[in-house]
């Protein structure tokens, strides 16, 4: 079971680049990029992070995003139409990832590098 506590302490091991406890783990696949566009639907932040939700061919996803204070963040607001890349969820039933980029208004912000 995935704990809302590991979460953050992934998003804060990705501000300060050091592994976190979910980097490695299973939560999260590491064969390669995911990439969802959709619109936003909502955006918040969540100490040390943040999390979007966005509607993409009428399913509606959850990202983790690293940086909601940073550009990203400041430019996130709903309505506004969103590309994020990075890993998803290994849970292929659960819509949910974790953002490296966030690509809005023709403009791409890195989030996590190490996802990016």
């Amino acid at each position: 079971m995935h704990h809302a506590r590991d979460s953050f302490a992934a998003l804060a091991a990705t501000l300060t680049g050091q592994p976190g406890p979910d980097r490695h783990g299973s939560r999260w696949r590491e064969d390669g990029q995911f990439e969802v566009t959709g619109i936003v639907t909502d955006a918040r932040r969540a100490a040390p992070g943040g999390i979007v939700r966005i509607t993409a061919d009428g399913e509606l996803w959850t990202a983790e995003i690293a940086e909601p204070e940073g550009p990203a963040g400041d430019v996130l607001e709903v309505g506004a139409e969103v590309t994020l890349t990075g890993k998803r969820s290994a849970n292929a039933e659960e819509m949910a990832m974790r953002a490296g980029t966030v690509e809005i208004n023709g403009r791409r912000y890195v989030v996590d590098p190490a996802l990016a």
